[in-house]
């Protein structure tokens, strides 16, 4: 049995639609896979109705979390309830506070005499989770720097100077929405 369970949809940075996705996956000889996207269920069901029968569908999510210390770690959960309330809030109130997180990166960038504006930057979010991976392809578009990897280094990624921290769960926090 060949699988993969850690993809991305266009519901959050990943390059293929669910559809074609689950279209990749059956290309590869794939007998399951789980959509686990970044802060949004999306995907799952755009994957699960074009899947065919010989292909399972796992429902997940990936979730940033930080530890006491500071740390950044992804969680990757698996047979996740889709229909489940309170994490479908958490998930909203993420989506939400990343649209207020790249706002506030367009303003240090702006400082720093880098003009995007919001727009730009949605030509990249094929859906509702908009990520600093989506400014770096604008950043890259408008020829402010050579590569995504580029504006990590010089100016989005932690350290830099258009840098702006994002809430993330803890742990448990995390844990309890998946179970």
């Amino acid at each position: 049995m060949l699988a993969d369970l850690h993809l991305h949809t266009t519901a959050s940075d990943g390059t293929w639609t669910p559809e074609e996705l689950v279209e990749e996956a059956r290309k590869a000889g794939l007998s399951a896979i789980a959509i686990s996207d970044h802060d949004t269920t999306q995907g799952i069901h755009d994957a699960k109705r074009v899947a065919p029968p010989d292909l399972q569908v796992i429902p997940g999510i990936e979730l940033s979390t930080s530890t006491v210390e500071g740390e950044e770690v992804h969680i990757l959960g698996l047979w996740i309830n889709p229909g489940y309330e309170p994490l479908q809030q958490t998930l909203a109130d993420l989506r939400e506070e990343r649209v207020s997180r790249v706002h506030a990166i367009i303003e240090r960038l702006a400082s720093l005499e880098i003009h995007l504006e919001y727009e730009d930057i949605l030509k990249f979010a094929h859906e509702d989770v908009v990520s600093r991976s989506h400014i770096a392809a604008a950043m890259v578009e408008k020829g402010v720097v050579g590569s995504k990897q580029e504006a990590f280094e010089r100016y989005i990624g932690q350290g830099q100077p258009a840098y702006v921290m994002r809430h993330k769960l803890t742990l448990e926090e995390a844990v309890r929405l998946i179970l």
